[in-house]
């Protein structure tokens, strides 16, 4: 999957990276994400004696995903507004020159 953002903005793939990374990259808090993983929605980390730790490339895979997703939803609605604007549109022309 091509990425979303600038390649150069992020770490390596292959680089272990923390909980305070990803917060402060996406800007949403641990409990959201440990609340994401505990529904499957987030990627488990890998364990380091009691360290918790993701491998960049999971993170950013699963929020390119997100934004793709979330740009996809934002069309959709665009989409559908117009639509409704476009019948209401019709219907007050209709309404105007005495269609019922």
């Amino acid at each position: 999957m091509e990425t979303i953002s600038n390649q150069q903005d992020r770490v390596s793939n292959d680089q272990l990276i923390d909980m305070k990374f990803i917060t402060a990259d996406s800007g949403m808090g641990d409990k959201w994400f440990y609340r994401l993983m505990s529904e499957g929605r987030f990627p488990r980390p890998i364990k380091l004696g009691r360290l918790s730790r993701w491998l960049a490339r999971d993170y950013y895979a699963w929020k390119d995903t997100q934004i793709l997703n979330s740009a996809e939803e934002f069309k959709k609605r665009q989409q559908e507004a117009l639509k409704r604007a476009e019948a209401k549109r019709s219907k007050h022309q209709n309404h105007a020159m005495g269609v019922a």
